[in-house]
């Protein structure tokens, strides 16, 4: 947990840097996602665990919701071919 809360911190740091920016820098399509959900109003709760943190994502727009599952659909799928890669 302590390397994941160095990171979290610079991630944090990070975010609000990109807020206060005048343009937007390139960003991959999870940041570009989350960013989009969090300027939608979509709520984010935090849930800590032993091996790191799971967010709980809510909203009570059906748009942001399929975007959601898509973006946790996605999510799924790449956690599943990173593991995939590391048995052959």
């Amino acid at each position: 947990m302590e390397p994941y809360g160095r990171v979290q911190k610079k991630m944090d740091s990070l975010g609000f840097e990109l807020m206060q920016a005048t343009e937007m820098p390139y960003m991959c399509g999870h940041c570009m996602a989350y960013g989009e959900f969090l300027m939608a109003g979509v709520v984010p709760d935090h849930v800590r665990s032993t091996f790191g943190e799971i967010v709980v994502w809510t909203s009570d727009q059906p748009e942001m919701v399929k975007k959601l599952h898509a973006f946790a659909q996605r999510s799924i799928d790449e956690c599943a071919k990173m593991e995939a890669a590391k048995g052959e």
